[in-house]
């Protein structure tokens, strides 16, 4: 053993075999002792394979990074993308075609530990058309890209793989443009988003969020930031700066069919942490009414005008207080789709006491969207379980789960 770079806990260097992954994308080994390690690695790990590894000891088990690939699996490849291990932004750069997968591997074993091995639940693979709709770089002494993972290292990148087509392309433009005094030379966070179809794409900078442009034959001009999605009768807009699904498109085609799926309607959707409307557009002809909560003002403006003709009342509240004051009815559907973070204990135990027959609960985290689910337990009985692969390259899955009121 020898101390790591800031002298304070042993470093342990090993070989050993993975034995399957866990949520996260972390490799699950054990020492010779039989203790279990939980390994890291920049760009995807299989069962199977053999790896030499740094680790540090906790309590009862190690933490740690993979150092080289010793027995690689057939299904590894050369990462597509040239920065790939060096950004760390696409975990499963080394996957391939497996890398869903991988993911569903992920999400089985975080569900048979947190919600028990005989539940059924159903996944949904990414196809070649899930891509993100926005992306996040950083400026900085003439360089353009993303930051390193875990620190503020700049990787400067041409394009990007995860991105639609047209975003990608705009990386370049982005940066050719600050280049010859087009756009302004901010260092820090700038954004970059698209629509479906994808032109145009906005670029906005985190210092002002009220400021866009938009990328045209002449290059970056104003714009007033507004994107729009197309659905299947109609459109929805939003502003470039306000929340919306990561992978847009890909998103409103898994949503609606898993709501076709699960038939659901009644009286009143109370659409939470609804963004812009996108639930209660896609469930229009389901509902008699709607209401839509959000903590941002922006998403709020955009979800009032989407839902014009609608029987909509759209609140900038938080949802929390808005729940505490909330009654629900037998034909209600409660839909919520929270931060990463999830619901919370308390927003959890006010639920319990709603009186609505059917509630969804989205996720984008799935140790906090179990968490969640085991705190509705109390009044919510869960009937279906489904995920999907809306992030590929990534570790991320988007979770949701119907339930029912037990009261009722």
């Amino acid at each position: 053993m020898t101390e790591n770079e800031h002298g304070q806990l042993p470093v342990e260097t090993v070989d050993c075999r993975i034995e399957r992954l866990g949520w996260g994308g972390l490799g699950i080994a054990r020492h010779a002792d039989g203790r279990i390690m939980l390994l890291r690695h920049s760009t995807a790990l299989f069962p199977a394979e053999l790896v030499r590894a740094e680790i540090t000891w906790k309590a009862r088990h190690a933490e740690g990074r993979v150092l080289d690939v010793l027995e690689p699996v057939a299904e590894r490849v050369v990462p597509a993308c040239p920065w790939a291990i060096e950004c760390g932004g696409c975990d499963l750069q080394g996957a391939a075609g497996f890398g869903s997968s991988l993911k569903q591997q992920m999400a089985t074993d975080l569900i048979a530990k947190q919600l028990g091995r005989d539940l059924e639940w159903n996944w949904t693979a990414a196809d070649d058309y899930t891509k993100r709709n926005v992306i996040q770089l950083h400026y900085a002494d003439g360089r353009l890209g993303y930051h390193q993972r875990g620190s503020h290292e700049l990787v400067e990148v041409r394009h990007c793989m995860a991105a639609r087509p047209a975003l990608s392309d705009a990386i370049n433009a982005l940066r050719n443009s600050i280049a010859d005094g087009s756009m302004p030379a901010l260092p820090g966070r700038w954004e970059l988003a698209c629509g479906n179809p994808e032109q145009p794409v906005i670029a906005w900078h985190e210092g002002d969020s009220t400021r866009f442009w938009q990328l045209g034959e002449g290059g970056w001009q104003d714009s007033d930031g507004r994107l729009s999605f197309l659905l299947v009768d109609g459109e929805i807009a939003n502003l470039a700066s306000a929340f919306f699904q990561t992978s847009g498109g890909a998103a409103i085609r898994w949503f609606r069919a898993l709501f076709t799926r699960w038939q659901l309607g009644g009286d009143r959707l109370h659409d939470l942490y609804g963004g812009c409307g996108l639930f209660s557009m896609i469930l229009c002809d389901s509902f008699r009414s709607f209401s839509v909560v959000d903590n941002s003002a922006e998403s709020i403006t955009n979800a009032v005008a989407n839902l014009k003709g609608q029987d909509a009342r759209c609140f900038h509240r938080d949802v929390s207080s808005y729940v505490d004051r909330m009654k629900s009815r037998p034909d209600d559907v409660i839909i919520l789709d929270p931060p990463r973070s999830g619901l919370g204990r308390a927003l959890c135990l006010a639920l319990n006491e709603q009186g609505a027959g059917t509630l969804v609960l989205i996720g984008c985290d799935g140790a906090e969207f179990c968490r969640d689910l085991k705190l509705l337990s109390q009044n919510w009985r869960l009937e279906k379980l489904e995920a999907a692969d809306l992030f590929p390259w990534t570790v991320h899955c988007e979770f949701a789960a119907l339930l029912s009121n037990r009261a009722i």
